[in-house]
């Protein structure tokens, strides 16, 4: 019986994390859309409007989005890597258990 529940429990967190990764899939998708929005916004903005240095608003805001994207990215990289290794360790394990 207690195989039978953490059989489930372990189905269960493994659809969890693919959702979440699914969820921030979406999310990233609809970051990179917008980051065509912000390039046009940058080039728009030249030295004259503003100073060149970093206490450039829009710059600084440029700058934190695409940090975002790439965080974003990063996660979705390791979750997909870790899901892969969860689902890897599954089958091994479901195949010592099959002998």
């Amino acid at each position: 019986m207690i195989s039978y529940w953490s059989y489930w429990l372990v189905e269960y967190s493994f659809f969890e994390h693919l959702l979440l990764i699914f969820r921030v899939q979406e999310m990233s998708n609809q970051l990179k859309s917008r980051q065509k929005e912000w390039d046009t916004l940058a080039a728009n903005f030249s030295c004259q409007n503003f100073s060149c240095q970093k206490d450039n608003p829009v710059i600084t805001q440029l700058l934190r989005m695409t940090q975002l994207i790439e965080l974003v990215d990063w996660f979705l990289l390791r979750s997909w890597w870790t899901l892969a290794d969860a689902a890897i360790q599954r089958n091994r394990d479901s195949a010592f258990s099959l002998r």
